[in-house]
């Protein structure tokens, strides 16, 4: 623990917890004493961890890991809950829990969306995570700008990052000031008011592929994917094959 001891004159009491564990949560008091007058006050301390949703080869698993009170998975598609096994948690030496849950999913030809809600053991913080099975197909010529769509709307605050296979083309927090243009792979990225991504003047085979779009807050993980094609105007040369037939009559072989 520490205080900023160059503030604690100016009136700044602040206390600096660092390395939190599970043992630190709880109701702190803060008493001060001045000549005047004694106040105090309260704060609360929770302990909160890590959650992940991922795609696996055999269905989508969502994790938890470090985190306390006790958690617990639930699943739904498209809305309606998909009952499943529920797993105990693991716990580690620090009393922190892991839990780690997959839903099998099978090939489909419709549009679904698997929610992955985590939620504490008394109720008091839900984590959801949301991933559609398809993938939003985009065909678009040399040259062309292109928008990717990202989760949420507008006025959400949150964290958007986009990635292209293992790069990184932008990593934008709402919070934050942004550049309103900046340059990926050669091309200039900017992002629009409602949270969407314009990819402007494609102009390589390189940027063709899928995007995906992941949008982070303090409760919730979105995945928007988009399969960029992009038409070059190339043809295929053109080969001409001619058949000569010749006719024989009259022909007698010795």
């Amino acid at each position: 623990t520490s205080m900023f001891s160059d503030q604690v004159s100016k009136g700044n009491m602040s206390l600096i917890l660092k390395e939190v564990r599970t043992q630190d949560r709880g109701r702190y008091k803060c008493y001060t004493a001045i000549s005047s007058a004694n106040k105090e006050a309260f704060v609360s301390v929770k302990v909160k961890g890590k959650r992940k949703i991922q795609s696996e080869n055999d269905g989508i698993t969502c994790k938890t890991s470090d985190v306390y009170p006790k958690p617990k998975i639930s699943w739904t598609i498209n809305g309606t809950p998909k009952i499943i096994s529920p797993k105990d948690p693991q716990e580690d030496s620090r009393g922190l829990f892991s839990l780690t849950s997959t839903l099998p999913v099978q090939p489909v030809q419709d549009s679904l969306t698997y929610t992955c809600s985590i939620s504490s053991e008394d109720s008091t913080q839900t984590y959801i995570a949301k991933r559609p099975e398809n993938i939003n197909k985009t065909e678009i010529d040399l040259g062309q700008d292109i928008t990717i769509p990202c989760p949420g709307s507008q006025g959400e605050t949150g964290n958007f990052t986009l990635t292209f296979g293992s790069s990184t083309v932008l990593s934008y927090n709402s919070e934050t000031p942004q550049p309103d243009r900046i340059q990926w792979n050669g091309i200039e990225v900017k992002v629009t008011s409602k949270g969407n991504i314009i990819l402007h003047k494609l102009d390589s085979e390189r940027h063709a592929g899928t995007y995906t779009c992941e949008k982070l807050t303090t409760q919730s993980r979105q995945l928007i994917q988009t399969s960029v094609q992009i038409r070059t105007g190339k043809h295929e040369p053109f080969q001409l094959s001619l058949l000569i037939i010749t006719t024989f009559r009259n022909i007698h072989f010795c």
